[in-house]
C-alpha cells in the first residue's frame, strides 16, 4: 500500500500539473501565471527553515516509538511542536514583510502589484499552517503509514487542480485572478492539513503534547541532525 500510494501521488502530481499549467495560461495570462510561479518558489525557499527539523523529528520520533520509550517519544513531539509554532510565527511576520514589499522586491509590473502582495500572503499563510502541522505528519510517518500521508498529499493536488479548474471556469473573466487562485490555494491547504490531523488522531489516539515534555536537549539533537539535512536540501534546491 505504502509502495502504491506514493506511485499514485507521483502520477496525479504529474497528472495535474499536465493539464492545470496550459489552462492557467490560458484562463490567467503569461505574466499573471508567472506570479504565482515566482511566489510558489520564493516561499519554497522558507522550506529551508523546516525541513531539517522535519526529517529530526520523524527520525527521532521513530526510533523511540519504536524502543518504547514513551516519555522521550512525548518529548521528541512536544518540544518540535512549540519550536514550530515559534518558527511559524517567525515566518508569518518574514512572509508578511516580504508580501508588502513583493511588488519592489521582483519589480512586479504596476498592474500586478496589489494582487501580487495578497497572493504571497496567501501562500505563506500556507506554508505556515503546513509548517504548524508538521507534528501530524511526523506521527504519521511514525506508523509507517506512508499511504496515508501520500492520499493526503495526492488530496490536496487534487482537490486544488479540480477546485481551480471548476472555480475559474466558472467565474466572469473579470474575476479570475491570482487572488482567486491564491484563496483555492489556502483553502485546499487546510482541508489537507485536517486530513492529516484527523488521521494522526485515528491511528494514535489519547496522543497528548504537553509543555512538560518540552526539553531543551531534545531542541540540541532535533538542530543537530536537522541542519545536517538541510545542508542537502539546500544543494538539491540551488540545483533545480
Amino acid at each position: 500500500m505504502n509502495l502504491l500510494s506514493s506511485y499514485f501521488a507521483t502520477g496525479i502530481s504529474m497528472l495535474i500539473g499536465f493539464i492545470l499549467i496550459p489552462f492557467l495560461v490560458k484562463v490567467l495570462g503569461k505574466d499573471a501565471f508567472g506570479l504565482i510561479v515566482l511566489a510558489e518558489s520564493t516561499i519554497a525557499i522558507f522550506e529551508l527553515t523546516t525541513i531539517g527539523l522535519r526529517l529530526a523529528l520523524s527520525r527521532h520520533a521513530t526510533f523511540t516509538h519504536a524502543q518504547d520509550k514513551n516519555e522521550e517519544f512525548l518529548g521528541y513531539l512536544s518540544t518540535s511542536r512549540y519550536v514550530l509554532l515559534i518558527l511559524s510565527a517567525a515566518i508569518l511576520l518574514v512572509g508578511s514583510i516580504i508580501s508588502y514589499n513583493f511588488p519592489h522586491i521582483f519589480h512586479v509590473p504596476e498592474i500586478y502589484a496589489g494582487d501580487s502582495k495578497i497572493l504571497f500572503l496567501l501562500i505563506t499563510i500556507s506554508f505556515v499552517i503546513t509548517t504548524i502541522n508538521i507534528v501530524f505528519w511526523s506521527v504519521l510517518y511514525v506508523k509507517q503509514r506512508m499511504d496515508l500521508i501520500n492520499m493526503a498529499t495526492s488530496c490536496g493536488i487534487l482537490l486544488r487542480g479540480i477546485g481551480i479548474i471548476v472555480v475559474f471556469s466558472i467565474l466572469p473573466k473579470r474575476y479570475i485572478s491570482v487572488v482567486i487562485y491564491g484563496i483555492i490555494y489556502l483553502i485546499m491547504t487546510c482541508t489537507r492539513e485536517y486530513i492529516v490531523y484527523v488521521w494522526h488522531k485515528k491511528i494514535m489516539p489519547g496522543l497528548r503534547l504537553s509543555i512538560k515534555y518540552f526539553k531543551q536537549s531534545k531542541i540540541r539533537e532535533l538542530f543537530a541532525f536537522g541542519i545536517f539535512s538541510t545542508i542537502s536540501h539546500v544543494a538539491s534546491l540551488f540545483n533545480e
